[in-house]
């Protein structure tokens, strides 16, 4: 998969997700490695991607400079932070 920046599986190891370079997030069945649900909200480059303990959540962060909380269910965005750098 040409452009993946990282990548997270989820606690049970049956799926994994996907940063890309584009911004965009996408969860595969590790196992068929069939597509699953698409997350879309970073405008950049995913740099960070956390799957919660109970598999229920998904967060994000960007260079876009957004950090992003995902239902990992159904792919809605529950919040999203823009960050300021501080030199």
């Amino acid at each position: 998969m040409p452009g993946v920046t990282c990548l997270a599986f989820t606690p049970d190891t049956r799926s994994v997700v996907i940063g890309e370079q584009r911004g965009a997030l996408q969860a595969f069945d590790a196992r068929t490695s069939q597509a699953g649900i698409a997350f879309d909200g970073h405008r950049l480059a995913v740099t960070a991607l956390a799957v919660s303990s109970d598999g229920k959540y998904l967060v994000s962060g960007s260079a876009d400079r957004t950090a992003r909380l995902w239902d990992a269910a159904t792919g809605n965005q529950f919040t999203f932070s823009t960050t300021t750098m501080v030199p």
